[in-house]
């Protein structure tokens, strides 16, 4: 006769990870599931190593797990001629890609800054004086909401492009 009970298993304990500052708990051995993959692939528990390096713009030594890794911060790599280059082509690429645009943009700007007849006001929801033109459409380059930094980037994270 055979017998179809299933014997109960034994749940082994829960504990802390084993590695400091890590709170999540782990089953069997003392790492987590993160650490322990960490372990396998790099054969510690705390991740891949640091490599130590020296930034070639400013010469200061900095840690960094990647190799190819050459500048110590983004700082140090936006004063390097190579950003700048990059910088200036991803601004041509754009003003090549949408003259209608910034044919109004800087229509707008030399109309606040130069002819003066284009007052700046203050944001539109919260009423902060330093904000900026945003054009709802480009059809009618004089209709402009000013909105301060943080709400001309929720306007823009609320429009869909289809």
């Amino acid at each position: 006769m055979v017998d179809n009970r299933r014997w109960p298993r034994v749940r082994q304990k829960e504990v802390e990870c084993s590695v400091d500052g890590c709170k999540d708990t782990c089953v069997g051995n003392d790492l987590c599931s993160k650490h322990n993959m960490a372990l396998y692939r790099y054969g510690n528990a705390t991740g891949k190593p640091k490599i130590k390096k020296i930034c070639i713009a400013c010469g200061s030594e900095f840690e960094n797990k990647y190799e190819i890794t050459q500048y110590c911060s983004n700082k140090c790599y936006r004063s390097t001629p190579e950003s700048k280059v990059k910088a200036y082509q991803a601004i041509k690429k754009n003003r090549t890609k949408y003259p209608q645009k910034n044919k109004i943009r800087d229509l707008t700007s030399k109309r606040i800054n130069r002819e003066k007849t284009l007052i700046r006001l203050p944001c539109e929801v919260c009423g902060n004086k330093d904000s900026e033109a945003h054009h709802f459409n480009y059809e009618h380059p004089l209709n402009i909401n000013w909105l301060c930094k943080k709400h001309h980037g929720e306007v823009h994270k609320q429009i869909v492009v289809v």
